[in-house]
């Protein structure tokens, strides 16, 4: 199931035409989602981009479409978030001036209070 999930996103990420990169969650490095969550956007900083969006494996509703619109929003603002119902967020757009690794580890993470902080 991950596996299909994984291979639905990368799919997505080449029909965007825009750079991308699948991080399984076998390649992230941390003890928590958290630390996993910032090392994998770090790891895309530290190749000289300076905007990463981000998506979970598990929004399979979501089009290339939507991705290039966070990208077009992205190059107009620092930050893009699109929110879920459950307080946690599908899609998260960040330059890299914005990205503070110390202050996303602290995030709740896989709560229903993440979009409210």
């Amino acid at each position: 199931m991950i596996s299909k999930l994984n291979g639905t996103c990368n799919k997505y990420g080449k029909k965007t035409g825009l750079p991308h990169f699948l991080i399984t969650e076998k390649e992230q490095c941390g003890n928590s989602f958290g630390e996993r969550f910032v090392n994998a956007i770090k790891s895309v900083f530290d190749k000289g981009y300076d905007n990463v969006i981000t998506i979970g494996n598990d929004t399979p509703q979501l089009k290339p479409s939507d991705i290039i619109k966070a990208s077009r929003m992205l190059q107009a603002k620092k930050a893009v978030l699109g929110p879920s119902r459950d307080g946690g967020f599908y899609l998260m757009g960040l330059h890299k001036s914005q990205f503070d690794v110390r202050a996303f580890i602290e995030l709740p993470w896989k709560t229903n209070t993440l979009t409210k902080k």
